[in-house]
């Protein structure tokens, strides 16, 4: 519960402060799912939005696209749908958007030791651009959606 408290005050802070708040929320997964759950592969990238519930989707559109573009291989709500972060705190009527990233474990480590693997450093940097160029669209669509508010406010005014 104290989890939940303080996650719940920061994204109300950011709301109140920004209008709008955004959350990713960054996971790892096996390269495989059980046996249970018939052993297939598992995407490198996995998206979860709640099935497109917790965030609009241009957002995880463009997440897709900036892992895309380095080349891996992604999916949206392919394995993992979010779970009980995406489900509290995604509210994209609100514009308080959240989506949960599954980044697939084999890429950067031996999953049996646990060891960095050899493409530890890329997919570390992978990372820093993707969430500076995702962190880049966000203000570019935040400065946008705020300009067709006030061309809204501005014709009503004139009308």
């Amino acid at each position: 519960i104290p989890y939940h408290q303080t996650m719940t005050s920061l994204v109300e802070e950011a709301r109140k402060a920004h209008g709008c708040a955004y959350i990713v929320d960054c996971h790892s997964m096996t390269q495989f799912d059980t046996k249970a759950r018939g052993g297939k592969q598992r995407p490198e990238i996995d998206i979860g939005t709640r099935s497109g519930g917790s965030c609009a989707p241009d957002l995880s559109d463009k997440m897709a696209e900036l892992f895309a573009a380095r080349g891996y291989d992604v999916g949206i709500n392919k394995r993992f749908v979010g779970g009980e972060i995406t489900v509290r705190y995604g509210w994209p009527e609100i514009d308080q958007h959240i989506f949960q990233i599954e980044l697939r474990r084999d890429l950067y480590m031996d999953e049996a030791t646990r060891a960095r693997g050899e493409n530890f450093l890329k997919v570390k940097s992978d990372c820093n651009a993707i969430l500076g160029e995702f962190k880049d669209y966000v203000a570019q669509r935040n400065y946008e959606n705020t300009k067709k508010t006030e061309d809204k406010m501005n014709d009503r005014r004139s009308s």
